[in-house]
């Protein structure tokens, strides 16, 4: 099973976003379109260009319904969630879980919001965090 950490956006802006991921942030970036029937466009972040899983900190915690991500990864995290929050649509969702993972919880969220829980790695497990700068 492999982690995923993801920002989407309405389909139809897909075309758009995946020329204006080159570059991007300080982590690597993968677009895809989320399947024939998806209405989401997907941007992957990862460490390697794979899946989210080496971003786990393998420190787990006491809280198992906290994404934990490394500490060293933090700030690259929200450094390129900022950056692509500059060059997508205004309204984001953004998601980090397992594959297969259904999401519980919808929680609405400013940018500042966000990168304040990638900071101080608080990300909840099975959200999606809509959010509006």
């Amino acid at each position: 099973m492999c982690f995923i950490v993801s920002v989407s956006v309405p389909k139809d802006a897909g075309p758009e976003v995946e020329r204006r991921l080159v570059g991007v942030g300080p982590l690597q970036l993968k677009a895809t379109s989320g399947g024939l029937f998806s209405k989401r466009f997907y941007v992957q972040i990862s460490e390697d260009g794979t899946c989210g899983c080496s971003m786990l900190d393998e420190n787990v915690g006491t809280n198992p319904e906290v994404c934990r991500i490394r500490p060293d990864l933090l700030q690259p995290l929200a450094d390129t969630v900022l950056a692509l929050a500059k060059v997508l649509p205004k309204e984001i969702e953004f998601q980090a879980m397992w594959i297969g993972d259904k999401p519980k919880h919808v929680q609405q969220a400013q940018l500042s919001e966000l990168i304040e829980a990638i900071c101080q790695n608080q990300l909840r497990e099975k959200t999606t965090y809509q959010v509006s700068s």
